[in-house]
């Protein structure tokens, strides 16, 4: 086990320790505590990133909508990847 593991077992421990009664009917607690523990620690990142959508690519944007946050595209850099889209030929065609 890494410092990560322990650290988030530890936290479990912790957290039941406390909270007896918490999904006391489920069981798969610790499965169930270490997904909200990575959402936690890793929302205020998706949501500073979210913050500046122009330079996102399009598979941070597509994991950061995935994770629930929705993300204002900037509808000028939209028009203008759609125009320069039409400007190649045919066979340069990119996915966006």
């Amino acid at each position: 086990m890494n410092m990560l593991d322990n650290g988030a077992l530890n936290a479990f421990i912790i957290w039941m320790l406390k909270n007896k009664n918490w999904n006391q009917s489920k069981p798969n607690r610790r499965y169930r505590f270490l997904l909200e523990l990575g959402k936690e620690l890793t929302n205020p990142n998706i949501l500073r990133r979210a913050s500046n959508p122009n330079c996102l690519q399009l598979p941070v944007f597509r994991a950061i909508e995935a994770a629930g946050v929705y993300v204002a595209r900037n509808t000028a850099a939209q028009s203008n990847i759609g125009a320069a889209a039409e400007q190649r030929p045919e066979s340069q065609h990119s996915l966006l």
